[in-house]
């Protein structure tokens, strides 16, 4: 009885344990949570991007932090970019940090209440370039998966976590021939075409174009040829065509890598196959926001924004960044990736247009814009400076600001270019300016901002104005200089009338004189002649009174008489000129 209820007791044991077991499995498997590639496998050519998205599944309990390393074949494939785009994470406790060296990429996120629940849960987008042919995988080398139950619970079940799987078959290298073909079987067939492309030269890169022409030269010995495209880079094509055709165009060709197939066929059969890769992108990058972290209007110079955007086609090759009326400025994605969020330059106080462009790598772009304000700080006050400066007299101003801040004082000497000096306030914001130079006489316009340590810059303060001439004593010494010089000017003058007219009356004095000389000298002559006439007519009255005497004695003949009324006549014109003289 004994060994019946032991091995009674022993089976009742053996019951509860597996049912105990069974309990634990199915819970545990209820309760997993998973991480996931997708696409999970594909076939790629070397050179292009793929972007690879990274998922939580967590059907059947709600989560809210999830962390992993990723680990990919560094020789295989590099990462471009990591896209947080469209991601359950509200919040990061490690960004997105890839090392193409090591082949390695972690990330740490949070969801915010009510956490999530679900299938398939977007955490990040990586964005690869295929290096090199061959194959590789995709792993999870560890992970967590973070209930929402207060507690924390890892409910991720790694082993079961998805591993990716992909084939990278060879480049099409160089625009004239690709390096894919298919050989022929037959001896004596045609090797394969050399394929060109006007609208795709090179197999290697992404087009907006969805109208590829392509264009071939067809051998003396061909007698036929056919062509087709396809995704697939080996395929065989079928549509066959007359010897003459040397190009072919298509139309409306849907976005992707797509191949042109093209062969020859000569008298001994079909020859080999050439595989000419086109890419073909129309669509822009997915639309994106621009956000500031620090809020649309702040007092901080140098705003933080945060942007990302995937392009599942092409990927993003770069963004362009603009700042008002400025240009733009280009980033590489990762560049971005790498310093997301971004931190813009040193900007001006006021409102700012901040213009972003992520462009493709076929040239297609998605343009976003945001507007933010940068609030100016309080201007400085000047308490203290001269109305009035003395030539040399140095310049001071005293003044209030921010602690230890920088003040720039603006001067500015009649409508010359305004000069500035620096100055920095103590740690009661107080600041004293000294000119180390003397200033130039003139008239002065003086005002100044504020500069902290961080950039911010205040508005101008209110517009001051002084006066520099020189000193008081100078101006009355100048002044009396200016006098003397006038008054020392204005006796010379009178000096030199006074001698003129002295010299004038001198000479009118010496002329007088000399007429009164001349005077006396012509009434002396007028004496003289007086005297004669006087004895001239004396003589004259004798040599009368002589022929009269004669005439009595002797008659005069008809000639004497004439001489005698002659000599009267002379007489008395003598005697005229004689009393008149007198």
């Amino acid at each position: 009885m004994k060994r019946r209820e032991k091995k009674i007791i022993k089976f009742i044991i053996c019951l509860g344990f597996l049912f105990l077991s069974r309990n634990f499995l199915f819970s545990h498997t209820a309760e997993a949570a998973t991480l996931l590639f997708s696409p999970a496998s594909g076939s790629y050519v070397v050179g292009d991007s793929i972007s690879i998205g990274v998922y939580v599944s967590s059907p059947d309990k709600t989560m809210n932090a999830a962390s992993g390393t990723v680990s990919f074949p560094r020789d295989k494939l590099e990462i471009i970019s990591v896209s947080k785009a469209n991601s359950i994470f509200s919040l990061w406790v490690q960004e997105p940090i890839f090392s193409n060296s090591t082949g390695t990429l972690n990330f740490e996120g949070i969801v915010l209440n009510p956490g999530f629940n679900g299938d398939s849960g977007k955490v990040i987008a990586i964005n690869f370039r295929v290096k090199a042919m061959g194959s590789a995988s995709l792993t999870f080398t560890s992970g967590a998966i973070l209930a929402n139950d207060g507690q924390g619970t890892n409910i991720i079940d790694l082993a079961n976590s998805e591993t990716a799987a992909f084939i990278f078959e060879p480049t099409i290298s160089g625009t004239q021939a690709p390096k894919i073909s298919t050989p022929s079987g037959v001896a004596g067939t045609p090797l394969a075409p050399v394929i060109t492309s006007g609208t795709h030269p090179d197999p290697e890169k992404w087009y907006p174009i969805n109208n590829p022409q392509f264009n071939w030269q067809v051998p003396a010995d061909v007698i036929g040829l056919r062509f087709s495209y396809s995704s697939d880079p080996r395929s065989i094509p079928s549509a066959t065509y007359d010897s003459s055709v040397i190009s072919k165009e298509y139309k409306d060709i849907p976005d992707g890598a797509w191949y042109f197939h093209l062969q020859f066929k000569n008298k001994n059969g079909w020859g080999g196959i050439a595989h000419f890769r086109f890419q073909i992108d129309t669509r822009s990058p997915d639309p994106f926001m621009i956000a500031v972290v620090s809020g649309s209007e702040s007092g901080n110079p140098r705003p933080t924004i945060t942007f990302e955007t995937n392009d599942s086609l092409s990927g993003v090759d770069y963004y362009k960044i603009k700042i008002g009326d400025g240009d733009f400025v280009s980033k590489l994605s990762e560049e971005i990736a790498k310093s997301n969020p971004y931190t813009l330059p040193i900007q001006s106080p006021g409102k700012h247009t901040l213009v972003v462009q992520a462009v493709d790598k076929a040239g297609n772009a998605t343009t976003a814009v945001e507007e933010f304000v940068i609030t100016a700080l309080e201007a400085p006050f000047i308490d203290d400076y001269p109305k009035e400066l003395s030539s040399g007299a140095p310049l001071i101003i005293r003044g209030r600001t921010y602690p230890s801040a920088n003040v720039i004082l603006w001067l500015q000497l009649d409508s010359e270019e305004p000069k500035s000096q620096s100055v920095r306030s103590d740690d009661a914001g107080n600041f004293i300016y000294i000119s180390a130079q003397k200033l130039e006489d003139g008239t002065y316009k003086l005002w100044s901002e504020t500069l902290n340590d961080y950039g911010a810059r205040s508005n101008p303060s209110e517009v001051l104005g002084f006066v520099v001439r020189p000193a008081t004593l100078l101006k009355i010494g100048s002044l009396t200089i200016n006098i003397l010089a006038v008054a020392v000017s204005i006796i010379a003058l009178l000096a030199a009338l006074i001698f003129i007219i002295w010299q004038v009356r001198r000479r009118f004095f010496i002329f007088g004189r000399n007429v009164n000389q001349e005077h006396k000298e012509v009434k002396k002559i007028e004496g003289d002649v007086y005297h004669t006439l006087v004895s001239l007519r004396a003589q004259i009255d004798q040599q009368a009174e002589t022929l009269k005497q004669i005439k009595q004695s002797n008659p005069p003949a008809q000639e004497e008489k004439k001489q005698e009324r002659q000599n009267n006549f002379n007489a008395d014109n003598i005697h005229e000129s004689g009393t008149g003289s007198g």
